[in-house]
């Protein structure tokens, strides 16, 4: 794809997968090396969509065409030939594809891209959340970038966090000691990208240490999440390839008239009152929100969802694609995963169950724990390995 940006790379991970009369689309935070699959923590939005019959009547809500639209968008932005997803159904999707494409977007589009699109998804959602010292805006990233505090309370902004983002952003980040008594040891390091440089005194207070639930095995993070909300209950949840950088969500210039991105990113974002998400006046019948595969072909046509990607986070295994009852039962992929509430008329009969891949409630830097950073490290890590910087 064009990257304008010396600067830029390519960093969004999805997978689009035809089969007999329905097109799997998946959104990972993987990349395709065996290190990601088999040792680090990742995290995939799977979801089938049918293939349009000659009886099929379109019932397209606002949500399901925003899908379509950033979808062809960023298929092809990649230079690949996008008419093939006409020929498919997106009405029933729950999430928002939020994207960023390199380049100066302005009004019109410049809603469309990076964290401008989060902030047209909440005023969408007419959307303003509590944030405060106990329900913060929650970034569990795997790079930082050089941040200014400027385009903190920027990207804040567009999260709906009006406050100081020293009291409300908390960044998870992996410690020293973590990357070093991890499973892969200091190999972990490589995908964790903090610079010398880039460790400036405004990251500082937002810190908070990377700490995996038991289920979890200590497995390093290259998974990605958004989220804000309690250790029993998430108020929403981006699961992202973006990172906490300007050319990961761009960066507004001009007055506000524009904003440049420079990498190529993807994710989706989950809020249990997407079922009736307007991006413009519609009257559109809502469909029913879920994070797990919507499954569309009967069990003797169905392939196993996740042996093509080859493992990938082995806590989404459970996630077989099961033909659910309506209302849809509750979906567990595992235990003590903090849980999106979905709407009160259907809290009774569904709860969605989103897996983090860190511990909650979080816990602070302090008494001289320090944070992974790419220099040196001379005592070993459990594998008697040493980390070297040359």
């Amino acid at each position: 794809p064009d990257l304008p940006s010396p600067y830029g790379c390519c960093h969004g991970k999805i997978f689009l997968i035809a089969y007999h009369g329905f097109l799997r689309v998946a959104v990972s935070t993987a990349n395709l090396q065996s290190v990601d699959y088999e040792d680090l923590s990742n995290g995939i939005w799977v979801m089938d969509f049918p293939l349009k019959s000659s009886e099929w009547k379109e019932e397209a809500t606002p949500l399901s065409s925003d899908f379509r639209s950033t979808l062809s968008d960023y298929v092809k932005r990649h230079g690949i030939d996008c008419s093939f997803l006409n020929s498919y159904s997106f009405d029933s999707v729950p999430i928002v594809l939020v994207s960023s494409v390199p380049g100066y977007h302005r009004e019109p589009a410049m809603s469309l891209y990076g964290h401008m699109k989060v902030r047209d998804i909440f005023e969408a959602l007419g959307e303003y959340p509590s944030y405060s010292t106990s329900n913060l805006l929650v970034a569990q990233i795997t790079s930082l970038g050089s941040l200014k505090e400027s385009w903190l309370r920027e990207l804040s902004h567009s999260f709906k966090n009006f406050k100081n983002p020293r009291e409300t952003l908390a960044v998870v980040w992996p410690s020293l000691d973590f990357i070093r008594n991890c499973c892969i040891g200091y190999q972990a390091g490589a995908s964790v990208c903090l610079t010398e440089k880039n460790r400036k005194k405004v990251l500082e207070p937002l810190l908070r240490q990377f700490k995996t639930p038991p289920y979890q095995r200590n497995h390093p993070p290259h998974i990605k999440t958004y989220s804000s909300g309690s250790a029993e209950s998430l108020d929403w949840v981006l699961l992202t390839s973006s990172n906490l950088s300007m050319a990961a969500w761009g960066a507004l210039q001009k007055l506000n008239s524009q904003l440049y991105i420079c990498h190529y990113e993807l994710g989706v974002f989950y809020h249990p009152a997407l079922s009736s998400l307007s991006f413009s006046p519609s009257s559109s019948t809502p469909s029913t929100p879920s994070l797990s595969p919507n499954p569309i072909h009967p069990p003797s046509q169905r392939p196993p969802t996740m042996r093509q990607f080859s493992a990938v986070v082995k806590e989404f295994r459970s996630r077989s694609c099961q033909p659910h009852s309506d209302p849809p039962p509750k979906f567990q992929s595992y235990q003590k995963a903090p849980s999106v509430s979905l709407p009160t008329p259907m809290r009774a009969a569904s709860v969605v169950k989103f897996p983090l891949a860190f511990s909650l409630p979080l816990v602070p830097y302090e008494d001289g724990t320090e944070p992974w950073v790419w220099k040196t490290h001379l005592k070993p890590d459990i594998f008697g390995h040493s980390y070297r910087m040359d």
